[in-house]
C-alpha cells in the first residue's frame, strides 16, 4: 500500500448518522416481517390499516441498498480495489452464513421430509 492510499484510508471518519439509519432500517424490516405474519388482519376491518402500515414501511429495501452503496463507495473511493479480496471477504461474512441459515430455516420448516425433498425445498428457498 503506497503512502497516498494509506492517507486516504486513515482520513476517513466514521459516519455515525449511518448507524442511526441502519438501526431504523433494521427495525423497519423486522416490523414488516412481523406484520406479514399477522394473518388475523386479513378478515377484519383492520385490513386497510394493515395495508397502510405495510406499504408505508416498504422504504426499507431501498434504504438498505442506498446505505450499502454509500458505505462501500465511502470506504473504497480512492483506494486500490482487488476484486478477489473484496469477494472473498463477502463470501466468508455474507454468503456462507446466508446459506447456513437458509438450511437451518428449511430444516425447521420441513423437519419430517426425506433428504431429496429437503434439498429441493432448500434450493428453492435460496
Amino acid at each position: 500500500m503506497n503512502k497516498e492510499n494509506k492517507a486516504v484510508k486513515q482520513s476517513r471518519a466514521h459516519i455515525f448518522e449511518i448507524d442511526f439509519i441502519r438501526v431504523v432500517t433494521v427495525i423497519t424490516v423486522f416490523s414488516l416481517h412481523a406484520l406479514a405474519m399477522q394473518r388475523t388482519f386479513f378478515h377484519t376491518e383492520a385490513l386497510p390499516f394493515y395495508y397502510v402500515i405495510g406499504h408505508s414501511l416498504h422504504f426499507s429495501r431501498e434504504t438498505f441498498m442506498f446505505v450499502t452503496a454509500f458505505v462501500l463507495t465511502y470506504v473504497y473511493f480512492g483506494r486500490e480495489l482487488s476484486a478477489s479480496k473484496f469477494w472473498s471477504k463477502r463470501l466468508l461474512l455474507i454468503i456462507i452464513p446466508y446459506i447456513l441459515w437458509s438450511l437451518i430455516y428449511t430444516w425447521y420448516r420441513y423437519p419430517d421430509v426425506d433428504l431429496m425433498t429437503f434439498w429441493q425445498k432448500a434450493e428453492y428457498g435460496l
